[in-house]
């Protein structure tokens, strides 16, 4: 199964993202990136932007075992539809 390209950033998460210094908003971007690229975790000992990462990050967590789900679920759709179309080749033969 193939891994996603990229994450989502909400909208309804604007709030947060306002409490952010343009500086703080750009290393939580390159990290959250990071984060879905490779599963790296931000180090840092700025608390906002650590408690604004680990938010974030549950998200992305969420919608990445989301999107394997959906994965796997059409995977096993596609399995059944090709079984029904050999055998109802096989019958017909």
């Amino acid at each position: 199964m193939a891994e996603p390209k990229g994450i989502v950033l909400r909208v309804n998460d604007i709030a947060q993202w306002n409490m952010l210094t343009d500086e703080h908003a750009g290393a939580l971007v390159k990290a959250l990136l990071r984060y879905g690229a490779t599963g790296e975790r931000i180090e840092t000992t700025d608390g906002m932007l650590a408690m604004a990462f680990s938010f974030m990050a549950t998200t992305i967590d969420r919608d990445l075992e989301q999107w394997r789900k959906t994965c796997e679920r059409n995977a096993a759709n596609a399995r059944k539809r090709w079984e029904a179309k050999q055998a109802s080749a096989s019958e017909s033969m």
